[in-house]
């Protein structure tokens, strides 16, 4: 007569290595998070930008501009960006980045277009210099941090810089008139928001990113304005330190400001993908 309890213990024995190899494989297969003191980041950016501006005058208000349209201005531009993240503790991490860009165009203008309390008549040729440098600045603490996962509070301040120039000259009966004028904004504005990374294997992950503020202040500078900045990125490991990722980002401001610098009105945003290397250490 044949024994079946040892062929069935030798049975249940076999599933139960199978259940357990089957169980151990997907841990072994789930993300893990980089946990690095420090990362260094170089990219380029391909960036589009819209921007539309007033720049009001002692005597009334300037003429609402489309940089692109009026003004002739390139709305498409890539640049260098440069930024480090430092993970000071566990749960806390400091980070910035920095881009600048400059655009050049000279145009015949349509209409009159008036910038504090210079006019530039229409068929006057102007030329136009626009620049902004942007560095965000932001503190981030990780709420929630496992394994593959990582969902943190930012706070931080984004470092806007906007210089607008013009210069026209229009011809007359007495000959050439040569006029400019020009404006700048230049300060650090907060943003809060939140961030999430997730990692899909050892190599390869992903990050999330969005930040939103709205200010309004009175006193000697009046401000009224809203912010929005949004990035999604995934990032590849080549090598054990080094990474190469790709992101889109957006940014947006429209504003509302009296100052001795910058009368009028702001409204800037640019968006577009950026590839960049990463060193983790």
């Amino acid at each position: 007569m044949h024994d079946s309890r040892g062929g069935g213990a030798a049975l249940l024995s076999k599933w139960t290595v199978v259940a357990l190899t089957a169980l151990a494989l997907p841990t072994a297969a789930l993300g893990q998070l980089r946990d690095d003191t420090f990362a260094l980041y170089a990219g380029w950016f391909l960036q589009s930008g819209e921007t539309k501006v007033r720049v009001d005058g002692r005597n009334g208000l300037g003429t609402e501009i489309d940089l692109g349209d009026n003004l002739a201005l390139n709305r498409d531009d890539d640049t260098y960006v440069l930024g480090a993240e430092w993970r000071f503790a566990s749960r806390h991490r400091l980070g910035l980045s920095s881009f600048n860009i400059k655009r050049t165009a000279t145009a015949t203008l349509g209409e009159d277009v008036t910038i504090k309390d210079v006019t530039f008549p229409a068929g006057s040729s102007a030329t136009t210099t626009f620049k902004s440098t942007v560095t965000p600045i932001f503190y981030s603490y990780s709420f929630l941090k496992s394994r593959d996962s990582e969902l943190a509070a930012t706070v931080g301040l984004h470092w806007t810089n906007l210089r607008l120039g013009v210069v026209g000259a229009s011809s007359t009966n007495v000959g050439t008139i040569n006029v400019e004028a020009s404006a700048k904004v230049d300060g650090p504005l907060p943003l809060l928001g939140l961030r999430w990374n997730y990692a899909f294997t050892s190599k390869w992950t992903m990050l999330a990113h969005g930040e939103v503020f709205y200010l309004k202040a009175g006193g000697a500078v009046k401000y009224k304005g809203s912010m929005a900045n949004l990035r999604l990125s995934t990032e590849y490991s080549v090598f054990r330190n080094v990474s190469l990722g790709l992101s889109y980002n957006y940014f947006l401001l429209n504003a509302d400001s009296d100052s001795a610098d910058w009368k009028g009105k702001v409204d800037y945003k640019y968006y577009g993908p950026l590839a960049y290397v990463a060193v983790h250490f």
